[in-house]
């Protein structure tokens, strides 16, 4: 049997479906790029807490395009069953699909066998079998791996263009990706290794400049509600919360971008530069005041 790349991360988090040859894949990476579960647990965390911020604020339901299994300490656990939110998995793979449903059984939360680059698709599913609120805003997940499995070139801006006129107004894109921007040449070099086992199962796994990522969001008609930042693992009661990595003067723990944006298609600004400093326990302010995330579409 193959391994799974969504099966092997979710190995490296503490998630309990699992084969041979997914710890085989796992380990690899890690041997590859030792960082690789930091970034995991940064990117897992940040994306936990965010969500628990939007909760507090209205969000309450959400699409999750990330391609990790659901884990223990990730974002469909996160939340008691009175609370309301609603998660939804997109997963164009039947086997993991199946996986992901047995895992969610006894939870509001459910599975989409639909790929994450299929979005009409995905939204006529949901609609069909009222797994959301039809006109009410909605999350858009991506976490480490859900964007980067879109190569390089114009891939990743059509389909989030096609996520932004499918999606209610209101509606946000919560994100981390994996960069190079605060690695070393070696650091990034090893890295690349690591991505590289991807190749072998037919997978991308593309990483990005802050720029670039800024520039592809832009072209796609989604604003960031502030400068990309750094996603730092911590407690997951909290987003972005710093953690001092011995090896890394600057302080920070991983090497994922992390960023929020709303579609706003006809909004033309310039890039948003990286934020330098880590995020910290006070505060990655989910929605500035002033951004009007509704866009005024149709």
């Amino acid at each position: 049997m193959r391994a799974c790349p969504a099966r092997a991360s979710a190995y490296l988090l503490g998630g309990r479906v699992h084969t041979q040859a997914d710890r085989g894949f796992a380990e690899s990476l890690v041997a590859r790029w030792p960082r690789w579960v930091v970034d995991l647990k940064a990117s897992e965390t940040l994306l936990t807490g965010t969500l628990r911020t939007l909760r507090a604020r209205g969000y309450d339901q959400v699409i999750d395009l990330c391609p990790v299994l659901p884990t223990p300490e990730g974002p469909y656990f996160a939340f008691d069953a009175h609370t309301g939110v609603r998660l939804v998995r997109l997963d164009g793979d039947p086997g993991t699909a199946a996986q992901t449903a047995a895992l969610l059984r006894g939870t509001p939360h459910r599975v989409v066998r639909c790929a994450p680059d299929r979005p009409g698709e995905a939204m006529a599913v949901i609609r069909t079998r009222r797994l959301l609120t039809p006109h009410h805003p909605v999350v858009l997940l991506a976490g480490m791996g859900a964007l980067e499995s879109e190569p390089l070139g114009s891939g990743l801006e059509r389909m989030l263009a096609a996520w932004g006129t499918e999606l209610p107004d209101g509606s946000l894109l919560v994100f981390t990706h994996d960069t190079d921007d605060a690695r070393t040449p070696a650091q990034a070099r090893a890295a690349g290794r690591a991505r590289l086992l991807y190749t072998a199962l037919d997978r991308a796994f593309t990483a990005r400049s802050g720029a670039a990522l800024a520039a592809s969001l832009r072209t796609a008609g989604w604003l960031l509600t502030q400068p990309l930042t750094w996603a730092s693992r911590g407690p997951a009661a909290g987003p972005g919360v710093a953690e001092r990595f011995p090896a890394r003067p600057d302080g920070r723990a991983a090497s994922v971008l992390a960023g929020i944006a709303a579609y706003r298609p006809r909004h033309h600004t310039t890039t948003a530069p990286v934020n330098e400093a880590p995020a910290t326990d006070t505060a990655w302010r989910v929605l500035p005041r002033g951004v009007d995330t509704g866009g005024g579409r149709r």
